[in-house]
């Protein structure tokens, strides 16, 4: 954990030295990096015996643990309007 903290200080070190010497382009070189970590994610994901056997369970925890997140913002808003609506507020 260290040894990430410390490169992660090195890189902002070097960024703000060479900032304005170097111009890189990094939405490039982002998009790359987060395209190679996503495909070890993958093959991580993949080799993981136990979490292939119950893709299944997990599948359906999501979508039940969604639901819910969804019905419970559509509820929350419904109150909050209300409540503004009741203040006075023109609900628009």
């Amino acid at each position: 954990m260290y040894i990430a903290l410390a490169l992660m200080f090195l890189g902002l070190l070097l960024g703000r030295l060479l900032g304005g010497f170097v111009k890189v382009e990094l939405s490039k070189c982002i998009l790359v990096v987060i395209s190679l970590l996503l495909m070890v994610l993958g093959i991580e994901l993949g080799f993981n015996e136990q979490l292939v056997s119950r893709f299944a369970h997990i599948g359906v925890s999501a979508a039940v643990l969604s639901l819910c997140a969804v019905l419970g913002s559509c509820v929350t808003a419904g109150i909050f309007y209300k409540y503004i609506k009741g203040r006075g507020g023109d609900g628009s």
